[in-house]
């Protein structure tokens, strides 16, 4: 999508655009109405088509720099769950849209919420780390779990240029009572609910805010550090909201006990003598991949 309205700057090739984002999205959602089943079915074979492709050659090698003391085969193989894991993802994600919020609890199961809310009582704040596995987009769920508190959610607002677009993403991360937040101008709408809420003026005692670190960002928010081998630009935006509001940090490591079903155990996160807490949140996303790389959705980009 970014590709193709940078290719068409013109007025009437953005609503023509606008009418595409609109078409996709009436066929997205008439592909939620298939059961999993079929979903996982349809991704099973994509995944498989993909996964013995010989086109993977940066994936082995960034795969082999993660894991440098396996064979070929265990990283051909490693590949291979990734994809599936992927098109797993697109079903999940598929049917996301349309579960009730009973399922979405019931997907993601959150094994010592004691940890989250005793640091909700004490402190009020806290940011809440984790990476790019599947599945997730379950993460809106949490309002679920911690009733009183809100939970932040980040959410790229660069398809503001396609209303459609734009209202249907907030709409499916907001229907589960997360807040959504622009990631292009997150401070302002965070401090504004920060004072409502040390006002008393808010019907939520504190909030989590969600973060998912593990994308090279460049810029003046961002430090370069080793990821699994490789060294990138990672934003730490969130780490400075978070020291300004006073909040605690924890990782939420996720697992895949079975297909479609995951747990979090979430884990409070210390600063290092320099006051970041950018190495704490490295060490535990690289315990989390080590756990289950298949998982991980940020072999092919990272």
């Amino acid at each position: 999508l970014h590709v193709l309205t940078h290719s068409f700057p013109t007025r009437r090739s953005s609503d023509l655009m606008n009418a595409i984002v609109y078409l996709a999205i009436q066929f997205y959602t008439l592909l939620s109405k298939l059961s999993i089943r079929k979903l996982y079915a349809i991704g099973d074979v994509i995944s498989w088509l993909i996964g013995h492709a010989p086109i993977h050659k940066e994936m082995l090698e960034k795969i082999g720099q993660a894991f440098p003391d396996t064979e070929a085969s265990w990283q051909n193989e490693l590949i291979k769950k990734y994809f599936r894991c992927t098109t797993s993802f697109v079903a999940e994600f598929l049917k996301y849209t349309t579960w009730p919020k009973e399922e979405v609890v019931e997907r993601m199961t959150y094994l010592n919420l004691d940890l989250l809310k005793g640091l909700l009582a004490e402190r009020k704040y806290v940011v809440c780390y984790s990476g790019h596995f599947v599945n997730y987009e379950l993460f809106a769920g949490l309002p679920q779990w911690i009733e009183g508190y809100g939970v932040c959610n980040f959410y790229d607002d660069n398809s503001r240029e396609y209303p459609y677009l734009d209202k249907w993403l907030k709409t499916i991360r907001d229907r589960n009572g997360a807040i959504s937040i622009p990631i292009s101008s997150p401070l302002r709408p965070i401090l504004r609910l920060h004072s409502a809420v040390e006002a008393g003026e808010s019907d939520i005692k504190g909030f989590v805010i969600g973060s998912l670190s593990d994308i090279p960002r460049r810029g003046p928010h961002s430090q370069k550090v080793f990821v699994m081998g490789q060294e990138v630009p990672l934003a730490t935006g969130t780490e400075k909201i978070g020291r300004r509001l006073g909040a605690a940090f924890v990782y939420a490591h996720i697992s895949c006990p079975r297909r479609g079903y995951y747990t979090v155990t979430l884990k409070e996160l210390h600063p290092d003598s320099s006051g970041s807490y950018m190495a704490a949140y490295i060490e535990a996303l690289e315990a989390n991949i080590r756990e289950q790389p298949e998982l991980w959705l940020m072999w092919s980009t990272l």
